[in-house]
């Protein structure tokens, strides 16, 4: 394989996308040597991930993607100009929902009009590879046959969604020659055996810096939209086998977010809120996304309370529709909840806030221990936990409770490991192996 000076991980996720690059020469020195991007979001925080939405002029050429296309398409439906415009939402749903994904296959805008998916993911694929050479002002100084581009893909895919991906980054401007993709299970897979040890976070003391042949491991990949689990076995090649199909479905940092918005209609009444999303979408979405950055970091301290901030206009709002002076917080709620009107501030006591976690970490549990019913995976010893969602104490803990005996192991950034890991996977690719993507099967991987 020809030799490149240049590694880029492009990810689009179905709510979020971002990218890494690295430089193939300081692989060997310092293979955790990842460059990420970071994004102004809509409360004004920095994030490391872009919003996966994407906008298209009248005449379907590509305007905008991200955080961007969605403040222009807001802009839009204010001057009520929208319509001629093509606006999508998480594109990736489809080719989780689809079974039959191929060329002439159409996507819904936000006003039902159809566009051929794979130019929407073609040219999102393609603002993702430009931004990373624009970005890091590699254009200047490589051309693009320098550059290896690695796509991470969900393991739950089915094949015909993995080509169409293929076939779009090709659209896109990526060669055939200078693209690989790889699971999400490889990728975390692959990042786990370079993480030292004052990276990880471990509920034993066992030493995963390096995993032995004969190593059987669970990897929980809880991520924003979905969670799945897989079980993989060391072989003495080296290459990973699987021991348990990858399974999973529709519970991550997304139904965590739709308990607080349950939450709160309960509180202000279900009008009020869908209200306030159709109307100031904009506030809306920075309300759910500063729920969701708070709550990853949240820490269940009993007999304490969470603050949670509140939109003015939701406030502005709620008194129109009810006719009062502010929001009222009903007797039955008022010792667990309390609302300060001049600092817009929910307060909301922590046994409340727990209760958000409930469903999905009971989900995620119940789901692994059917796993146990499987005698060829029975028998892991390992849980390693990524994605998201996998940042949050509460699902940490969780799963240290319900499996006592197995060593759970988290990184210091689990919502960043598969696009770190996927990066080391195209190094390793490039020097040492063909990539390959079998289902049920062996997979091509570096030897341990």
């Amino acid at each position: 394989m020809m030799s490149k000076r240049y590694l880029a991980v492009v990810a689009i996720g179905i709510k979020h996308s971002s990218y890494c690059s690295s430089v193939v020469s300081f692989f060997d020195q310092d293979p955790l040597k990842i460059q990420g991007r970071t994004w102004q979001s809509f409360n004004r925080f920095m994030k490391a991930e872009t919003i996966s939405s994407i906008l298209f002029q009248p005449d379907c050429k590509f305007h905008s993607f991200g955080f961007e296309a969605e403040e222009k398409y807001e802009e839009l439906k204010v001057d009520n100009e929208h319509k001629k415009w093509y606006f999508i939402k998480n594109p990736t749903k489809m080719l989780f929902d689809s079974k039959d994904v191929h060329r002439s296959a159409t996507i819904l805008d936000e006003t039902n009009k159809p566009m051929l998916a794979i130019d929407v993911f073609a040219s999102a694929i393609k603002y993702l590879k430009d931004d990373t050479m624009n970005a890091n002002g590699i254009r200047m100084l490589i051309s693009m046959e320098d550059i290896r581009w690695v796509l991470p893909l969900p393991d739950i895919w089915d094949e015909s969604a993995k080509q169409f991906i293929r076939e779009a980054a090709i659209q896109s401007g990526i060669s055939d020659d200078n693209l690989a993709l790889c699971l999400e299970t490889e990728a975390a897979s692959t990042l786990f055996k370079y993480l030292p040890n004052e990276h990880l976070y471990k509920s034993s003391d066992m030493e995963i810096s390096t995993f032995q042949p004969g190593l059987k491991y669970l990897i929980l990949n809880a991520g924003g939209e979905f969670f799945n689990v897989a079980v993989l076995e060391v072989l003495y090649s080296g290459k990973l086998r699987e021991l348990h199909k990858v399974s999973g479905g529709p519970w991550g940092c997304v139904t965590v977010n739709q308990e607080f918005i349950d939450f709160m209609k309960s509180l202000i009444g279900a009008e009020v809120l869908i209200e306030f999303r159709e109307k100031e979408q904009g506030e809306y979405m920075r309300m759910v996304e500063d729920f969701e950055r708070r709550i990853l970091s949240w820490k269940p301290e009993r007999n304490s309370n969470t603050n949670f901030r509140i939109p003015r206009e939701l406030n502005i709002l709620y008194k129109k529709i009810n006719y009062r002076d502010t929001i009222v917080i009903s007797p039955k709620m008022s010792e667990k909840v309390s609302f300060r009107v001049n600092a817009s501030i929910l307060k909301v006591d922590n046994e409340i806030v727990e209760t958000f976690f409930s469903k999905t970490c009971d989900t995620i549990v119940k789901h692994i221990i059917g796993i146990f019913s499987e005698s060829r995976a029975k028998d892991f010893s390992t849980i390693l936990m990524v994605g998201k969602l996998s940042k949050s104490t509460v699902l940490q803990k969780a799963i240290k409770q319900a499996f006592p005996d197995k060593a759970v192991v988290v990184s210091d950034s689990p919502d960043s490991d598969v696009l770190r890991g996927a990066a080391i996977f195209g190094h390793d690719s490039c020097s040492t192996i063909t990539p390959s993507i079998v289902k049920n099967t062996c997979r091509g991987y570096r030897k341990f």
